[in-house]
């Protein structure tokens, strides 16, 4: 669902790699061995699709079934659109609410949270998100973000809290709503 290139100041490593627990050192190890990697295979199958979009996503598999599979990368949340219908169904609606864990760059840079807003934007929708964690977002696509991890609170209370946070926001919406 990303359309991250292999490598670079927006690929996989430096992108996701602190996110998935790496060091700074293990990522600028992972970063080398990636771009020795692609040197490799652009040697041996002569095609290099290191800054391909979409190289980055899911650690490089993107990266991987474009050279090896002849893949087209195309973003997950339009595959799915497609085979689910979604925009007959954000036709048929008022109001469209997506949410994910946190609300970042990497959201804007693909996922489905942007999808949804995107497709609710060109069909003329309002549309919120309800997050748990919120970087400020200057270009937002969306009308409104609830956030429902409040300053201060840690992630595991947030966790363990979920349920109840979840109404709140529930309940701040439909004021916001009415």
């Amino acid at each position: 669902d990303v359309r991250n290139p292999l490598l670079g100041r927006n690929g996989a490593t430096r992108v996701y790699g602190k996110q998935k627990g790496g060091t700074p050192a293990q990522c600028d190890l992972l970063e080398r061995a990636l771009s020795h990697f692609a040197d490799v295979v652009a040697a041996e199958v002569q095609t290099d699709f290191r800054d391909a979009a979409g190289a980055g996503a899911a650690g490089g598999l993107g990266f991987g079934l474009m050279s090896f599979c002849a893949a087209s990368i195309r973003p997950g949340f339009d595959v799915v659109a497609e085979q689910v219908n979604l925009e007959a169904a954000v036709r048929n609606t008022d109001v469209v609410i997506t949410g994910e864990g946190r609300l970042d760059a990497q959201t804007l840079a693909g996922k489905t949270p942007a999808g949804m807003a995107r497709l609710a934007r060109k069909l003329g929708k309002i549309v919120y998100a309800v997050v748990g964690e919120a970087d400020d977002l200057q270009d937002s696509l969306f009308d409104g973000i609830l956030v429902l991890r409040a300053g201060g609170m840690t992630a595991d209370a947030a966790i363990e809290n979920a349920p109840q946070l979840l109404r709140e926001a529930g309940r701040r919406l439909a004021t916001m709503l009415r």
